[in-house]
């Protein structure tokens, strides 16, 4: 049972996605280095606006779309 705590919630969104503790450490937006995959989500939800996490992914969406598909 969870007590509120950011370290309960933290435990619990860890175990819902194991495979998060491979991935970058660093900001998509501004480079920043943390210490772990934690730090750089905790950092992107109080150091970054909604709007421009949303501009990021819909720009990086947007791109995918336009790279051409290799050959086969």
């Amino acid at each position: 049972m969870s007590t509120g705590s950011p370290s309960d919630d933290e435990s619990a969104r860890t175990q819902a996605i194991p495979e998060s503790r491979d991935r970058s450490t660093e900001c998509p937006l501004c480079q920043l280095t943390g210490e772990s995959p934690d730090h750089v989500y905790r950092h992107l939800q109080v150091g970054h606006r909604k709007s421009a996490i949303a501009d990021a992914l819909v720009d990086a969406v947007s791109a995918r779309e336009e790279a051409p598909l290799s050959p086969e």
